[in-house]
């Protein structure tokens, strides 16, 4: 899975105005998978599901404000 930094304007509860937040984010690359479920024969299925029951258990970066720092879940 790939890590990216996902940015969304919220409005801070500490400086009551909207901001730029931020958190950590993981992404499924779900082409990478079909194609390697394909050349397996449907094998790879089996890791797919394991990949995405194990995040369920991950947790998750709350968004945080870009200029206070203060993190909401």
């Amino acid at each position: 899975m790939a890590t990216v930094v996902e940015q969304r304007l919220l409005k801070c509860s500490e400086q009551g105005k909207i901001t730029v937040h931020h958190r950590n984010a993981e992404r499924f690359n779900w082409v990478l998978h079909i194609v390697l479920s394909i050349l397996t024969i449907g094998l790879w299925v089996l890791v797919i599901v394991f990949l995405l029951v194990a995040n369920l258990f991950v947790h998750h970066d709350g968004w945080a404000c870009s200029e206070c720092g203060k993190s909401y879940p």
